[in-house]
């Protein structure tokens, strides 16, 4: 039965208070006795609750409570902690005994996590605990069990105790646990101190609740004996709890044990993915069969797998598919089971060129599911997905898991999928407070709700909790809301970002992450607040190695060099591999004060980061701006409080006054925040189709998508309404638009040009259409191909002059997304069919399409691209300052030498390394199929190996591990 308590402790409102006083930098002072005692009250109410009731806390609408009293705790703890070099031996006890109530309380509700951070903090008290207040920690902090198991050797009841709870966690074994719960009694004798009989009754909660969540326990009760060699594993990777909402999944829902569809939608840091690893695991049940988990980006797959690589038993193999689209070897039968990590190019490639592999999937993972929202990459996520739910009927494919941090419509998502409710994971638990601050022109910092669990009854996510006065250092007042205005107080406003930034850092001391729009936004901002810190001495070791790489190879990155002297750095998908890497290890570090980077680190792996800044919430997308979706300020937001060195973390938005006038005008940006910031009125998730079908890239890869759907299924006769009707988009309104285009995409492949599929139903594809399927391109783009191919008159052992001619007749296909080389592509074109008219302009960037040929050579030969851009004709006649030669040997100031090096390097990366090599692989597939004129003697596979090679710009994992 859930306590009942006093009204008069009001502790939602004492935590509330606690916050306030915390984010406007006051201290505790006086305060700090009363808050605690009225958290201890509380806590004391929850010691004694049995253990059905102590499930109920896994719902934190029921948990709100004790919540509050966990965060006081944690809150005065830090600030005793955090004057422990001034304490006086009361002090030092006030810290102690404070510290430990804050780790009880947080253990009583299932949040582990939380507790282990707050114990780590003993390791700033330079004495022991008593034995009975350490092994209070360990049913606390069990992750600990290891550091504090020697200092209480001498202490047999003690040690005991220590070494049956860490051979209960590991095992989960039923005889462990009775010999856990003797033991715990035995505890008693140590009892010497009016403390710790206060305390008692709580830890003997704690431990129930580390019962309760021992991840071996629930893992081998759930899935049985063939599941104890791996249970084991996991504890012995470190995995010995589960939090809450895992227990609830596992044991609640029938998600890990069916074998239907399934949601899964939790908030960051709350065990997405080892659910998704289970569901796998309970899965895959005889050996060559196979899970499979997608991962958008290569760094979160390189995570994955060697996370799983160390915990998964005997029986199971890892393979890495990362990287684009390209044929992957067969993977052949097996004596082992498959564990299967893959971005969706490449399981897209796999499926078209060995389709019989559906028939050995059993389950199928996809993470991050709410990118079916992004455009061209969202499209063929959908389509995947899409094409798997048809593969359910005709080859029985096994299940599809849909896994995200930032979906608020899961029942939507759950439908669309044919997940039953049974098979739906939704719960809002988290393990560390989020709360979003705006700081506002009027020089007001203002920390809101945001639906966080302790919030009075009532409130709503907008309303406001704290606030100090924190003024602009500069004043911005828009009127017009236009490009030049914007140029105009450009200065200004990175005054203003810069100042927040070191601000929170100074108020936390803790590592800050900035999040940019533009990557020359990160290098401006990271380079302004740079200038505001000392440089560190001694270098941690991790920035040094950053250093010493930029002054060994990359010298013309001094900018960046000065930045990382004082803890700053910037991180954006335009800085050599390497380098980027050795910033990510700096940040894992906590060595960097501040990290300034595009919102692709913001979506990608965990880092530590105690706050993140938002530096605006609106994009340039082409030529127009369009504001974030609530769905990534939401993953943005999951950056911050990383579980394990953090307990809350902030959000802190610049509300940024510069942008469109529809967006940021007076009367129009409130609006447009409401729903931005705090999700007002967001209806979730939505098919990227229903947005962006009339996008040209969006169009080709639904083609795509279809052509392969037919590949797979080419015994049902309704394909086109089969794989619309399984479309996300089905119930959008675009869906107008879709199915006319898959009719006339049907029209399209049956016509008697370049006939890629008999229409005598069902479709049948013919010899050219599966060489097309094959090619990953859309149908209208092979076709440009063939024409290209039958034209082909230049020497095949010329893999420049080859290479050129496809890229200046088709870099303009709707698959090359680099939209200024596409233009440049236009433009030659226009210029040779008409040659006496006005030439158009051209992009502004230093490339030109009669620079390709020597360009290509020179990435053939090995030449860096910082090399290059630098022999570039009209680099080199460049009278931009500082000279070429300056810029290249190393300046400690951002120029504009760095964006037209991104510019370059977006080329290189884009239309060299993936896109020419994705032609070059589907012109051997087409040219057999493009008459006697194609018949030329060219290796076509081993030139798309040769441009698809290591370089400064990209890493051999970014293009496969098999």
């Amino acid at each position: 039965m859930m306590p009942s308590l006093p009204e008069k402790l009001r502790i939602v409102a004492a935590e509330n208070a606690v916050f306030r006083r915390t984010r406007s930098g006051l201290p505790l002072d006086e305060d700090l006795g009363g808050y605690s005692n009225a958290a201890q009250v509380v806590l004391g109410y929850f010691q004694n609750i049995g253990p059905d009731t102590l499930k109920s806390l896994y719902e934190p609408k029921f948990a709100t409570q004790i919540i509050a009293a966990a965060r006081i705790l944690d809150a005065a703890s830090s600030e005793l902690f955090d004057g422990i070099e001034t304490s006086s031996e009361e002090g030092l006890d006030a810290a102690a005994a404070t510290g430990l109530l804050a780790a009880i309380a947080n253990a009583v509700y299932g949040n582990f996590p939380a507790s282990t951070t707050i114990a780590r903090r003993f390791g700033r008290i330079g004495r022991s605990l008593s034995a009975f207040q350490l092994c209070a920690l360990c049913c606390c902090a069990p992750d600990l069990i290891g550091k504090f198991l020697p200092l209480v050797r001498e202490c047999e009841q003690a040690s005991h105790f220590l070494e049956n709870l860490e051979a209960f966690l590991r095992t989960g074994e039923a005889e462990r646990e009775k010999m856990v719960r003797r033991s715990f009694l035995a505890l008693r004798s140590l009892l010497n101190q009016p403390f710790d009989h206060s305390i008692w009754l709580s830890c003997e909660t704690c431990l129930e609740q580390l019962v309760t969540l021992c991840l071996a326990k629930t893992v081998k009760e759930v899935l049985g004996h063939a599941a104890s060699q791996y249970a084991e594993l996991l504890a012995k990777s470190g995995l010995k709890t589960l939090l809450p909402p895992q227990f609830l999944a596992i044991k609640n829902s029938h998600l890990i044990q069916s074998q239907t569809n399934g949601v899964i939608c939790l908030p960051t840091s709350t065990g997405k993915t080892l659910l998704s690893e289970l569901c796998i695991f309970s899965s895959v049940k005889q050996p060559g069969k196979m899970g499979v988990y997608v991962v958008p980006y290569v760094a979160l797959g390189r995570q994955i797998a060697d996370r799983v690589v160390h915990r998964l038993p005997r029986d199971w193999r890892i393979v890495r598919l990362f990287g684009g689209f390209k044929e992957p070897g067969a993977i052949t039968a097996t004596e082992k089971k498959l564990f299967i990590v893959a971005t969706p190019e490449r399981l897209d490639a796999l499926l078209r060129f060995h389709s019989e592999t559906l028939s050995r999937i059993d389950c199928i993972v996809f993470d991050e599911a709410h990118l079916i929202e992004n455009g061209q990459r969202g499209a063929r996520l959908e389509g995947l997905i899409a094409r798997l739910l048809l593969a359910q009927q005709e080859w029985h494919t096994g299940r599809i898991i849909l896994v995200s941090a930032v979906i608020p419509n899961a029942p939507a998502i759950a439908q669309w999928i044919g997940a039953p409710p049974a098979d739906v994971v939704n719960h809002s638990w988290t393990p560390n407070c989020r709360r979003i601050a705006i700081w506002r022109p009027s020089g007001q910092l203002v920390w809101h709700h945001s639906n966080d669990p302790v919030s009075p009854d009532g409130a709503t996510a907008e309303q406001q909790i704290a606030s100090i006065v924190l003024p602009w250092p500069r004043r911005i007042i828009p009127t017009r809301w236009n490009y030049q205005e914007s140029a105009y107080f450009e200065g200004d406003n990175y005054d203003n970002l810069v100042y927040l930034c070191a601000f929170m850092w100074g108020r936390q001391k803790e590592p800050v992450l900035c999040v940019c729009s533009t990557r020359e936004t990160t290098r401006q901002t990271a380079s302004r607040l740079a200038a505001r810190f000392d440089v560190i001495e001694p270098l941690p070791s991790e920035i040094q190695k950053a250093v010493d790489l930029i002054a060994t190879k990359y010298p013309h990155y001094s900018h960046l060099r000065k930045a990382l002297l004082r803890g700053v750095a910037y991180h954006n998908a335009s800085l050599p591999h390497d380098l980027r890497v050795a910033i990510e290890e700096s940040a894992k570090a906590k060595e960097l004060r501040c990290v300034v980077s595009t919102t692709t680190l913001a979506e990608g792996v965990d880092l530590p980061f105690r706050v993140t800044v938002i530096a605006d919430w609106i994009r340039h997308k082409g030529e127009t701006q369009v504001p974030y979706s609530p769905l990534l300020v939401r993953n943005i937001a999951g950056r911050c409080g990383r579980v394990g060195y953090f307990t809350e973390g902030d959000i802190v938005i610049y509300d940024n006054p510069l942008g469109a006038r529809k967006f940021k005008a007076p009367g129009l940006k409130e609006d447009w925040q409401q729903k931005i910031f705090f999700s007002k009125g967001d209806i979730g998730v939505q098919s990227g189709l229903e947005q962006e079908f009339s996008d040209c890239s969006v169009k080709a890869t639904v083609a795509s998508q279809f052509l392969a759907c037919v590949a797979e299924n080419q015994a049902n006769e309704q394909i086109e309404k089969a794989f619309t009707e399984r479309l996300f988009a089905k119930s959008a309104a675009r869906n107008e638009q879709i199915q006319p285009f898959i009719h006339q995409l049907v029209s399209e492949i049956t016509s008697e040009d370049w006939r890629l599929a008999t229409k005598n139903s069902p479709l049948a594809l013919t010899a050219l259409g599966v060489a097309v399927n094959q090619s990953g391109f859309s149908s209208s783009s092979c076709r440009r191909i063939l024409s290209c191919l039958a034209g082909l008159t230049i020497d095949p052992t010329d893999k420049v002059g080859v290479a050129t001619h496809l890229l200046t007749e088709l870099g303009d296909l709707p698959e090359q997304n680099d939209s200024k080389f596409r233009k440049l592509v236009e433009r030659d074109k226009l210029i040779r069919a008409a040659p006496k008219a006005r030439k158009p302009s051209p992009p502004k960037i230093y490339l030109r399409i009669d620079y390709v040929p020597a360009v290509l050579k020179d990435w053939l030969e090995g030449r860096l691209p910082i090399e290059i851009f630098a022999s570039l004709p009209l680099v080199k006649k460049s009278d931009r300052r500082p000279p070429l030669s300056v810029w290249l040997q190393g300046t400690e100031e951002v120029t504009s030498w760095d964006a037209e090096f991104d510019k370059f390097c977006d080329f290189l990366r884009t239309t060299v390394f993936e896109f020419l090599p994705s032609l070059l692989r589907a012109s051997s597939l087409l040219a057999p199929h493009a008459g006697e004129a194609a018949q030329i003697e060219t290796d076509w596979q081993a030139m798309a190996e040769a441009f698809q090679r290591d370089s400064t710009i990209t890493s051999r994992e970014d293009v496969e591990q098999t």
